[in-house]
């Protein structure tokens, strides 16, 4: 069997660049090389990782899209989606536009997934539920003096008006901003990209860690990476409220805010304090949000579809 997962964006968007020429992390990427390393090391399937147009025609059993309204149908035996994104339009709309053209769908927003449970594809199977997950091999507990700030946050200018509600509480602290913005004054907040290598040491020392969701992903329960690696490191979140999220996260460590009025007090009470100890990342392993773990609900799917 092999495998290909398709993304509409640039590959290799891991390396930084410099400040004001940097890019987007492409939180896609970092799902097709995990589940590329699992499926190959675990199962012995080999995967490939395209952009639309390097890839191959009749090379692959399976192409997994990782992103909408790519031309799937033109290059393997069977077309799953793995919807994974938020949608400008909506997801409900997203997923009614486009659902017909796949033999298989994955679903990683909880509420999503509960509104088309049901749904049959063009070969007769319903979608599975298959949240975004982490590499536990990647992200995991790496303490280090230079990164241990108040508060810090990696991510870019996309999430409208919930930066502003969810950072400028932050700038009463020492915090930390990464990644790519366009906005000039966060622009001048931010240090720029951060290596993977560092962004694990930002984790794992950093007292809490911001987690802002896409406008669609809140909606829809669609829980973002960031989360999970920022636990498996043993990282404490403050997030806002995506659809579900308390639930979800029973029996570990966290904090969800709903405003900006309630995110500073509760900055007001917390930083005061130390790292706090926590569990998080035994948490994510005994709850199988590995993407070992996922890799094996995935395969299983492929084959009933093959």
């Amino acid at each position: 069997m092999k495998i290909a997962f398709l993304h509409a964006w640039e590959l290799d968007t891991f390396n930084p660049s410099p400040k004001g020429r940097d890019k987007n992390f492409i939180g896609d990427e970092a799902v097709s090389i995990a589940f590329s390393k699992y499926l190959l090391r675990n199962h012995g399937i080999e995967c490939g990782r395209h952009i639309d147009s390097t890839m191959p025609v009749n090379v692959y059993d399976v192409a997994v899209e990782l992103n909408y309204r790519l031309n799937t149908g033109c290059y393997a035996k069977k077309n799953i989606w793995y919807c994974q994104n938020g949608f400008p339009e909506g997801s409900e709309v997203a997923f009614e536009n486009n659902a017909g053209r796949y033999d298989g769908i994955m679903i990683a927003g909880r509420k999503l997934y509960e509104i088309y449970k049901d749904y049959v594809t063009r070969s007769g199977h319903k979608p599975i539920y298959l949240p975004v997950a982490t590499d536990v091999e990647d992200f995991k507990p790496l303490i280090n003096e230079e990164f241990t700030f108040d508060l810090a946050y990696c991510g870019n200018d996309t999430k409208g008006d919930s930066i502003n509600s969810m950072l400028k509480p932050c700038l009463d602290y020492n915090f930390a901003l990464y990644g790519r913005w366009l906005d000039p004054f966060w622009f001048n907040v931010s240090r720029g990209q951060i290596s993977m290598d560092n962004l694990v040491k930002v984790y794992s020392s950093t007292k809490y860690l911001i987690n802002i969701h896409y406008f669609d992903c809140l909606n829809y329960g669609l829980y973002t990476g960031r989360l999970y690696d920022i636990m498996a490191c043993n990282g404490v979140v403050i997030t806002d409220n995506a659809y579900g999220l308390d639930e979800f996260l029973e029996g570990s460590e966290y904090h969800i805010v709903g405003d900006k009025g309630e995110l500073k007090m509760l900055l007001s009470h917390l930083i005061s304090k130390g790292k706090p100890k926590n569990n998080n990342r035994k948490w994510i392993i005994k709850n199988k949000h590995t993407y070992e773990d996922r890799a094996e609900t995935m395969l299983e799917y492929i084959k009933e579809i093959l």
